[in-house]
C-alpha cells in the first residue's frame, strides 16, 4: 500500500511538470475500442453498465508512452430508454468527494467502480459516486484519480430523443488518461459488488481485504429501455490540443428481448372543473403509471402514446379565441435544450410530471402552437432539475361533430409515476361541456414501447353532466324594428335573435316585416351567385353589418361581417349574403356565410326574409350561436310606412337539438309602430282619358292614371268611379277567368279575360312594374273584379 502511495504520488508530480505529449501522432480511440456492454440484455432489467475506451499513444523521447494528446472531454449518448433512479440512492457532497487525494464520499453513496490507466500503465481503481447535482443539472457521478475529482454529469437529450448523455469535462492536462473503465452498477446493493465497495478516504475498495456489505439494501439503480429494438451507443473525445475536434465512435450494444414481461397498467381519469351542460369548463387528465421496482424483476414499459377521446359533446369553445395567440416556431424551445419562452395568451393549461428519475416534479405550462381548426397543434412543456421536457401533441375536432381526440405520439422513452394536465377553466375556457345531461364519457388509448409485445391498454373514465332542463327548451327573444320611428322617413333597421345557455341551438329564422317596410333597390348593386356564396360581394352590394356571439357562457365570441343584397335565391326575387369572418384570436377560418332569401307578397309588398340553416359547427368548432344581430343601415335604403296603425313584426325561429336535428320551432313577434302621420299633407292626383270616338263594336279606351306625391303618405286604396257613358260590356264580362285559375298561375286565365295593362312607377325599382289586367270572377259576386298583375325585377303585385 505504501509503496503503491508513493508511485501515486511520484506519478502525478511528474504528471504536473509535463505539459503535452512532444511527438503527437494521430488522437483517437485504440482500435478495439470502445466498449459499451449491459450485463443483461433483458428489457427492463438492472444491468450493470460498463464504458471501456483507450486512447492512441506516441513515444516521447523523455516520457516513453505517452497519449498523443491530452485527454480533455468526454461524451458518452446512450440509447434511449436507458437511465437511472438518481434520487433513490444517497448523494455525495462535492466538499467530500474533493475533501482528500482520494474520496471522503460515504459507502452508501457508491453506485459503480471506475478503472482508469495512467502514466506508466497504472489503472488506478476508483468508485464511482451518487453525487448532488448543482444548480439545474438533473444528475451527476464522481470520481477522483490522482487526487483530482472527475464529476459526470447526466442529463437527457431533450433537443433530440431524450436518451440521456454522460458528459466529462475538463480533465485536468496534467493527468494524462491512457484509458478508462466505468461502471454503473444496475442494483448498487448487490453483495456482487461488496468486493469493489470504499470506504471513505481508502486508496483500496473493501474493508481491509474483505468484502464491504451494502448498508443501503439492494435499491435498484439502472434500467434498461422497454423498446426490443437494436442498441447503440455513441462516445466522443477531443484534446486540450485541439479542442472541439471531436473523435467519435458509434458502439452496438445488441437487441433487448422479453418485453412481452414487462409490466403496463396504466389508468387514466379525467374530470371537468365544472359538471354544469353547455357552460365553459376546464378539464383535468390524470395519468397514473406504476413503476415496479424489485431488484430482480423488471421495470414498467414506458409509454410511448396515449390517445384521448373526450366525451360527446365537449368541445372547443369559440370565446377562448378572444385574446388568445399561438407560441411562435421561434419561441417553442422545440428540437433545443432550452424551455419555451412562449407568451402566456398562449397558454392553455398547466402540467406536472412525477418521474423516479428526478428529485422533485416537472412543472409546466400547455401551450397552443400555430395551427387552425380542426386540427390544433399543442405543446406540453414542463422544466425541473435542468430538465426541459417538451411533449407535441395534436388536438383534432370531428368536421361535422365537433367531438375531440387528443393524441400525443412519440412520447419520450422515459418513466413517470403521475402525470397531471389541467385544461384552464373560467368564462374564457378553451373547452365547452356537452350540452345534454348524463353520463359523459372519456376513452383511452395508452400503448407501450414494449408494443406490440404488450398490449394496449384501453380505458373509460366518466362522470355526470348536470343542470339541464327536465324538458327541451327553445324559448329565444326577438327584438326588431327601426332607429326612426316617424312616417316616410328613411331609417336604420335592427334585428335581435338570442338565445339562453341550456336551449337548443338557433336553427333558421324567417321574418316578415310589417306593410310599407321597404328599401329602395335602386342604385344598389346586386351580388352574383358565386360571389354571394363565397362571401366576396362587391361593397357597392352592401347594405348592413351582421354580428354574433358564439360560444357558451359569460363571454362568448363576437364576430362582425357585411350583409350584401344578391339576385334571385331559392326562387325568391332577392336574396342576402351575410359573411361573418371567423378570424378571431389566432384563427382565421375564412368567410361564414348564411344565404337567406327576399320574398314580396302578391297582395300587400310586405317583405319576408327567410334564412337557410345557420352554421352549426366550422371546420369543428360548434357555432353555438347566442346572438344574431343584423343592422341594416345603408343610408338613404330602409324607410317607413306612412300608416301609424299598431303592427308587427312577425317570424319564426327554429331550433336544433345537440346531436344536429331539426328541434322546435318557436313563433315570434314584436311590436311595430311609427309616428307623424298627421304632419304631411295628401294631395295625390288622378287623371283619366278616353277615345272621343267610340262604338259598341270596337268599345272604347280607358286610361286612368294615380300619381303620389313623393314625401306624402303612401296610396292605400283607389276607388274610380266611371261614367254611365262607359258601361261594361256584357260579353267582356263573360270571358273572366275563374278565381282558381287566376290565384293558381294567371298566365293560364283565356286571352278574353285581359283587359287592359297597368304600370307603376315606384323609386323602389329601377324599371317600372308592368302587366295585364284581368277580369277575374269570384263566386257569390254580380260582376267580376278587376285584378292588375304588376311584374318587373323578378317581382310580382296584385292590385
Amino acid at each position: 500500500m505504501i509503496r503503491r502511495l508513493v508511485w501515486i504520488l511520484t506519478g502525478f508530480a511528474v504528471g504536473l511538470g509535463v505539459s503535452a505529449p512532444v511527438a503527437a501522432a494521430e488522437f483517437g480511440f485504440l482500435s478495439g475500442t470502445p466498449e459499451v456492454t449491459l450485463s443483461s440484455l433483458r428489457a427492463g432489467a438492472h444491468a450493470d453498465l460498463t464504458t471501456v475506451f483507450s486512447l492512441n499513444t506516441t513515444t516521447d523521447p523523455r516520457l516513453g508512452t505517452v497519449p498523443d494528446e491530452a485527454l480533455k472531454d468526454v461524451e458518452l449518448e446512450l440509447p434511449p430508454g436507458l437511465a437511472a433512479y438518481v434520487p433513490a440512492m444517497p448523494q455525495c457532497s462535492p466538499s467530500q468527494l474533493a475533501g482528500g487525494f482520494v474520496a471522503q464520499c460515504p459507502t452508501d453513496t457508491q453506485v459503480g467502480f471506475a478503472s482508469i490507466e495512467v502514466e506508466g500503465g497504472f489503472h488506478f481503481p476508483a468508485g464511482v459516486f451518487n453525487m448532488r447535482p448543482d444548480a439545474g443539472e438533473p444528475a451527476s457521478f464522481g470520481f477522483v484519480v490522482l487526487g483530482v475529482p472527475i464529476r459526470i454529469g447526466a442529463r437527457p437529450r431533450t433537443a433530440g430523443d431524450y436518451g440521456i448523455t454522460a458528459t466529462i469535462r475538463d480533465i485536468p492536462e496534467a493527468v494524462l488518461v491512457f484509458g478508462t473503465s466505468v461502471t454503473l452498477w444496475g442494483v448498487p446493493g448487490d453483495p456482487s459488488h461488496d468486493s469493489q465497495r470504499f470506504l471513505p478516504g481508502q486508496f483500496e475498495p473493501g474493508n481491509g481485504g474483505q468484502p464491504l456489505p451494502s448498508q443501503t439494501g439492494p435499491l435498484p439503480f439502472m434500467f434498461n429501455p422497454s423498446s426490443c429494438v437494436p442498441m447503440s451507443a455513441t462516445l466522443r473525445a477531443d484534446s486540450w490540443q485541439h479542442p472541439g475536434d471531436w473523435r467519435t465512435a458509434s458502439v452496438p450494444l445488441g437487441t433487448l428481448s422479453g418485453c412481452e414481461g414487462l409490466p403496463f397498467a396504466p389508468s387514466m381519469a379525467v374530470r371537468p372543473s365544472s359538471s354544469a351542460a353547455d357552460a365553459p369548463t376546464g378539464y383535468g387528465v390524470e395519468l397514473a403509471m406504476p413503476q415496479s421496482f424489485a431488484p430482480s424483476g423488471v421495470s414498467t414499459a414506458d409509454l410511448r402514446s396515449a390517445v384521448l377521446e373526450l366525451p360527446s359533446g365537449v368541445a372547443l369553445s369559440p370565446g377562448a379565441a378572444t385574446g388568445l395567440s399561438t407560441c411562435p416556431i421561434a419561441d417553442d424551445g422545440v428540437g433545443t435544450p432550452h424551455a419555451p419562452t412562449c407568451p402566456s395568451s398562449a397558454r392553455l393549461g398547466s402540467v406536472s410530471i412525477s418521474t423516479p428519475l428526478l428529485s422533485h416534479p416537472l412543472e409546466g405550462s400547455i401551450f397552443l402552437l400555430p395551427s387552425n381548426p380542426p386540427k390544433l397543434h399543442t405543446l406540453i412543456a414542463a422544466s425541473g432539475d435542468g430538465v426541459n421536457l417538451k411533449l407535441l401533441g395534436d388536438v383534432t375536432a370531428d368536421p361535422v361533430s365537433g367531438q375531440l381526440t387528443a393524441t400525443f405520439p412519440d412520447d419520450p422513452q422515459l418513466p413517470f409515476d403521475h402525470l397531471v394536465v389541467r385544461v384552464d377553466g373560467g368564462a374564457m375556457a378553451p373547452l365547452a361541456s356537452p350540452q345534454t345531461c348524463g353520463p359523459a364519457s372519456t376513452t383511452s388509448e395508452l400503448i407501450a414501447w414494449s408494443s406490440p409485445f404488450t398490449a394496449t391498454v384501453d380505458g373509460t373514465s366518466q362522470y355526470d353532466v348536470e343542470g339541464c332542463a327536465a324538458a327541451a327548451t327553445f324559448a329565444p327573444s326577438f327584438m326588431s324594428g327601426t332607429t326612426t320611428p316617424i312616417a316616410a322617413a328613411f331609417t336604420p333597421l335592427s334585428l335581435t335573435v338570442s338565445r339562453r345557455d341550456g336551449e337548443q341551438d338557433l336553427g333558421a329564422v324567417a321574418v316578415k316585416m310589417p306593410p310599407g317596410v321597404a328599401g329602395i333597390l335602386a342604385g344598389v348593386a346586386r351580388c352574383g351567385e358565386a360571389a354571394a356564396n363565397a362571401g366576396t360581394c362587391a361593397p357597392n352590394a352592401r347594405i348592413g353589418t351582421a354580428t354574433v356571439a358564439a360560444g357558451s357562457g359569460a363571454s362568448p365570441l363576437w364576430l362582425s361581417g357585411p350583409v350584401y343584397l344578391t339576385g334571385p335565391y331559392k326562387g325568391a326575387p332577392f336574396g342576402l349574403s351575410v359573411a361573418v369572418p371567423a378570424k378571431a384570436g389566432p384563427f382565421d377560418l375564412g368567410n361564414v356565410v348564411v344565404r337567406s332569401a327576399i320574398r314580396i307578397d302578391t297582395r300587400t309588398a310586405a317583405i319576408t326574409v327567410t334564412s337557410d340553416r345557420l352554421p352549426q359547427t366550422v371546420d369543428g368548432v360548434p357555432t353555438r350561436l347566442k346572438t344574431i344581430h343584423v343592422a341594416v343601415d345603408r343610408p338613404g335604403f330602409i324607410f317607413n310606412p306612412t300608416s301609424c296603425s299598431q303592427m308587427q313584426t312577425t317570424g319564426s325561429i327554429a331550433g336544433v337539438t345537440p346531436d344536429g336535428a331539426d328541434g322546435l320551432t318557436h313563433a315570434v313577434a314584436a311590436p311595430f309602430a311609427v309616428g307623424g302621420c298627421g304632419a304631411h299633407a295628401f294631395t295625390p292626383k288622378l287623371t283619366a282619358l278616353a277615345h272621343a270616338r267610340t262604338s259598341k263594336a270596337t268599345g272604347a279606351y280607358l286610361h286612368v292614371k294615380v300619381r303620389a306625391i313623393r314625401g306624402q303618405p303612401n296610396i292605400r286604396a283607389v276607388k274610380v268611379d266611371l261614367p254611365r257613358q262607359l258601361p261594361s260590356r256584357l260579353t267582356t264580362l263573360q270571358k273572366a277567368c275563374g278565381a282558381a285559375v287566376f290565384a293558381a298561375n294567371a298566365a293560364d286565365c283565356p286571352p278574353g279575360a285581359i283587359v287592359g295593362t297597368a304600370t307603376a312607377v315606384t323609386p323602389i325599382f329601377s324599371q317600372p312594374l308592368a302587366g295585364p289586367a284581368y277580369l277575374v270572377s269570384h263566386g257569390g259576386e254580380a260582376f267580376p273584379g278587376l285584378e292588375m298583375v304588376l311584374q318587373g325585377e323578378g317581382v310580382t303585385l296584385i292590385l
